[in-house]
Formats: C-alpha cells, structure tokens, sequence
C-alpha cells in the first residue's frame, strides 16, 4: 500500500504541480496579453503619428510645389518687366539724344540769326555813327561860322 500511497502521492504532486504551472502559464499569458495590447495601443499610436507625418508633408510638398510655380511665374513677370525696362530706358535715350539733336541745332540757328542781326546790328550802328558825325560834323561847321562871321561883322 505505500506504493499505491506513493502513486495517489505523486498524482496528487502532478496535479498541484500542474494547477502551479498552469496558473503561472495563465498569469504569463495574462501579462504577455497585456503586453501585447499595450505594445499594439503603441503601435497604433505610432501608425497615427506616421499618418499624421505623411499628411504633413503632402501638405509641405503641395506648398513646396506651389511655391515653386509662384516663382517661376514671378521670374517670367521679372523677364517680362525687365525687357519692358529696357525697352523704355532705350526709347528714354533715343528721345534725349534727339532733344540733344535739336539743342543743337536749335543752338546753331541762334547762333547763325544772333550772328546776323549782330553784324546788321553794327552796321546799324556804324552807319547811325557816321551819320551822328557827319551831322554833328556839320553842325559844328555851322555854329564855326555864325561865330566867325559875328566876329568878323562887329
């Protein structure tokens, strides 16, 4: 009999050893649960910062990308202006060079009429100047001889 108390023994032992072992495995696979919800909780909320970090660099790339053609059509409008600048600044000194052009030959003509009405202006005045002296030659001839001929009669 001790040998069925050795079995009955070692069966109770198995059992309690299993009821051990299985309550351990249960509390294992338990904490391994939970592990495993809060590893996915994690994994979840990293996928949603991942999203949410895709999104936003869409939405970068969209700006990036608009900038892009903003400038570039900022750059042909800087072409276009620059040429129309350069245009106006040509046209500019064409017309300062043909009001240079009539300066001077706006300068010359006066120059030209000056010089005329000058030496008409002389020879006016040359002329007045003989005249002035042939009078003034003859009028002194004149009062010479009133003088002379009141000496001469008294």
């Amino acid at each position: 009999m001790t040998i069925v108390w050795f079995v009955v023994g070692c069966a109770v032992g198995g059992v309690i050893a299993w009821l051990i072992r299985s309550s351990r495995s249960q509390l294992e696979r338990t904490a391994a649960e939970a592990r495993a919800v809060v590893r996915e909780a994690e994994v979840a909320g990293l996928r949603e910062g991942v999203a949410a970090k895709d999104r936003l660099i869409e939405e970068k790339a969209r700006e990036v990308e608009t900038l892009r053609k903003e400038a570039e059509g900022a750059r042909l409008e800087a072409g276009r202006l620059l040429e129309r600048l350069q245009a106006e600044q040509k046209a500019a000194e064409e017309k300062i060079q043909a009001l240079i052009d009539v300066e001077k030959s706006l300068k010359t003509s006066f120059q030209a009429l000056a010089g005329k009405r000058w030496m008409r202006t002389a020879s006016d005045w040359w002329r007045w100047q003989r005249a002035s002296w042939i009078s003034s030659r003859w009028s002194l001839r004149r009062i010479w001889r009133r003088r002379s001929r009141r000496l001469r009669c008294c």
